[in-house]
């Protein structure tokens, strides 16, 4: 359980937000994100140098929740 990796988003969770960031559009994800990363210290997402799945693999599973919850409400 020392893994610091565990604690990270899913592939799953990944791969379905980037569903939904296709579905909402580019500006609802980057709003979305932008609300979840304050739970990782307020990580910028970048879409010029970062896909949205890399982005989101940065963020906690809890983040990561939070960006699904706020793309749904988007």
């Amino acid at each position: 359980m020392g893994n610091t990796m565990s604690n990270k988003a899913t592939a799953a969770q990944a791969g379905f937000i980037a569903s939904l960031a296709n579905q909402k559009g580019a500006d609802a994800f980057a709003t979305a994100f932008t609300k979840a990363a304050r739970l990782n210290g307020n990580m910028d997402y970048n879409p010029h140098s970062e896909t949205i799945t890399k982005a989101v693999r940065r963020l906690s599973k809890t983040a990561a929740s939070s960006l699904i919850d706020n793309l749904k409400n988007a």
